[in-house]
């Protein structure tokens, strides 16, 4: 049966007043600060910070010999806000499309509900920086603030748009895929425009990339060109320098890697023909890996508290920082429908729905409970994606 939830926070503004100032990912310090302040009022056992840029985790019955962990994200996106309504965006240029502002809101609202129950179990909920980036949740694993608290399950949401509000999604294995940030730089050498030869154009580079990019690209591994510069803004100049970005992402175990073996193979035959190159990264995240356990009590949960729970056939197309706390302990993300209505994901329309923050509590109350009430996970981990994991997009 669902949780009669009794708050004495208004959740609806409090939400509201956070998506109307959003900040950039590792740049969350009003966010972060409101927060702890929010908080504070429920009488945690401690609050831990210097979990690197602006996270901060709120531990409740420090005592507890096991520890549960919920997790929510806090950054906002360099996206303009184009809703017109009274809790738009007072930033230009940055606003929340992914639904951070209802994510954290809903951590603020779980806090009040534990400081009013008898825990068995320490329960850290953490709000985490720079999710979007990728950065948020390796901070906080290489600051080890959370290695001697006996972490045995870690539980994080996300809204999904276009699903049926309150519905619950969620996956074994695979939830969302690995992916990284790859830069492509060429330099050659520049000549006039009316003697190419004379010169080295990125041009023909250029081809030679987004030609083995459409032919590597696969179902399970694909790249997505995401900004490309060539040259200069004149027209007397052949191009010596270029800048290809793209995202690379993968459902399959070695997948990035054997894509980038094959990339730079051809960035060798470039660099033979007097085109240098030079590859880089960043934002990379590691797939998201839910544990069969752990996904076992998302479906509990749900049935329990008579919530719509569906499993998802394929995982989801974006990634999620969150899979790094997946691969160092026991635990699952799961979706939570934001209507059918709903704007997608960084859309400059969207606006999270209010109406799925209690559900969202409900949700994570019930996970707390269940965990309560098993024996300790196996150790064993799933760390990898099953090879022939097909999708169909």
């Amino acid at each position: 049966m669902p949780i009669s939830l009794v708050m004495s926070l208004d959740l609806t503004s409090i939400r509201k007043h956070l998506h109307t100032l959003p900040e950039a990912s590792g740049k969350e310090k009003r966010t972060a600060d409101f927060l702890k302040k929010e908080v504070s009022k429920f009488s945690p056992s401690r609050i831990i910070t210097d979990l690197g840029h602006y996270s901060f985790a709120v531990v409740f019955n420090e005592k507890g010999a096991r520890t549960i962990l919920i997790r929510a994200d806090m950054d906002a996106l360099p996206i303009t806000e184009a809703n017109l309504f009274d809790h738009r965006s007072q930033f230009d240029g940055f606003s929340h499309k992914c639904g951070h502002d209802g994510h954290s809101t809903i951590l603020l609202g779980l806090a009040e509900q534990l400081s009013k129950q008898q825990l068995q179990l320490r329960v850290i909920l953490l709000f985490q920086s720079a999710e979007e980036t990728g950065e948020g949740a390796r901070s906080i694993i290489e600051s080890h603030k959370l290695d001697n608290l006996n972490i045995e399950a870690t539980y994080a949401l996300h809204n999904i748009p276009g699903v049926t509000k309150g519905e619950i999604l969620c996956k074994k294995g695979v939830f969302c895929p690995a992916s990284t940030g790859v830069k492509i730089k060429l330099v050659g050498k520049e000549s006039h425009a009316s003697q190419p030869q004379n010169g080295t154009s990125s041009v023909p580079g250029i081809h030679r990339i987004f030609e083995q990019i459409d032919l590597l690209n696969s179902k399970n591994t694909f790249a997505t060109i995401t900004h490309l510069r060539m040259g200069e803004k004149t027209f007397g100049i052949s191009p010596a320098k270029a800048q290809i970005w793209c995202t690379l992402r993968s459902f399959e175990e070695n997948g990035i890697d054997d894509y980038l073996s094959k990339l730079k193979i051809l960035l060798s035959e470039i660099d033979d023909s007097n085109l240098n190159s030079h590859l880089s990264f960043s934002e990379t995240f590691e797939a998201c890996i839910n544990s069969e356990r752990s996904y076992k009590l998302i479906e509990r949960a749900a049935e329990d508290l008579n919530l719509k729970f569906s499993e998802m056939a394929n995982p989801n197309p974006w990634s999620e920082d969150f899979g790094l706390f997946t691969k160092s302990f026991d635990g699952a993300m799961f979706g939570i429908g934001s209507g059918k209505e709903c704007r997608p994901l960084h859309d400059p329309s969207y606006d999270f729905p209010d109406d799925i923050i209690s559900p969202a509590i409900e949700m994570f109350l019930k996970l707390i409970e269940l965990e309560s009430a098993k024996k300790s996970p196996d150790k064993s981990r799933l760390k990898f994606i099953p090879q022939n994991l097909l999708l169909s997009f």
